[in-house]
């Protein structure tokens, strides 16, 4: 599995990098949760797969100019510290998360921004708490889906005797609007006859781990999805090595320019793909 960090992107306010799986954002032992932040999208409503956006900079990490530098450190932010010291400053919390503006669960892929000045730091934490940002992540589901695209809205609150999370909300407990939208890519299955969907998703709200807890929610978990899907994905273990669940893209307007990046999906999931037969309905 590709452990290295690929620089997407970076100007003198921002960064954007490639973060690999099973990468913490920062130390566990900081007691904050390694999700993503708050925030949906205001861009793009129901027809939330890409598209055209006019003046617009499109970056994507199979730009031949991208850096790729392996970590040698345990976390993001330890790797940050290492190469950039000037973000030292930055954040809500620098001590602990320095340039950190959202977060991506440890074991999903993916696209992430990462600010570089105050400045910025307060400019894109605005974008992702006003849910003007676009988020769109791929994810291989069990299972067939019974139609082409649709809304998952399903509180989410904290399972009563674990750190999971669930939609099953009891009287009276504390919970979070949580909304994913979703749409069928390609429908593959296996030489045992097992079916399986490949999903792109937007997640108009920014829970833990909401993705992985909605697609569970309606019988469809993530493949590789231990926590949530453990009893239905443990039989794929040893030809997956990880959750299918990768950030793809980050879409924003930052001042007059409108930004897209794009994350390659890695190969231990392509590959997986491909040893699966694509079938049409």
């Amino acid at each position: 599995m590709d452990a290295s960090i690929k620089v997407i992107f970076e100007n003198p306010e921002f960064l954007v990098i490639s973060k690999p799986a099973n990468l913490l954002t920062h130390s566990p032992s900081t007691g904050i949760s390694n999700s993503s932040a708050k925030g949906g999208s205001a861009l793009g409503g129901q027809f939330f797969w890409l598209r055209q956006i006019s003046r617009r900079e499109t970056i994507s990490n199979e730009n031949p100019e991208s850096k790729i530098l392996n970590p040698e450190s345990s976390t993001l932010v330890d790797w940050l510290k290492q190469r950039y010291p000037g973000i030292l400053s930055v954040g809500d919390d620098p001590e602990i998360r320095p340039g950190i503006v959202h977060r991506l669960d440890k074991e999903t892929s993916g696209v992430m921004i990462v600010a570089k000045t105050q400045e910025a730091f307060e400019i894109l934490k605005n974008i992702f708490k006003n849910r003007e940002i676009k988020k769109t992540y791929l994810a291989l589901v069990l299972g067939k889906m019974n139609k082409n695209f649709g809304e998952i809205n399903l509180a989410i609150a904290k399972a009563k005797t674990s750190t999971k999370r669930t939609t099953r909300v009891r009287p009276g407990q504390k919970n979070s609007e949580a909304r994913t939208l979703w749409r069928l890519l390609k429908t593959f299955k296996d030489k045992n006859g097992n079916f399986f969907s490949l999903l792109e998703l937007e997640p108009k709200t920014g829970r833990t781990h909401q993705i992985r807890v909605h697609l569970a929610a309606i019988g469809h978990p993530v493949l590789g999805d231990y926590l949530y899907g453990r009893k239905t994905t443990k039989s794929f273990r040893n030809d997956l090595p990880r959750i299918f669940l990768h950030a793809k893209s980050l879409e924003f307007r930052y001042g007059d320019t409108d930004y897209a990046f794009e994350a390659e999906t890695p190969k231990e999931l392509t590959g997986f793909l491909s040893s699966l037969v694509e079938i049409s309905e």
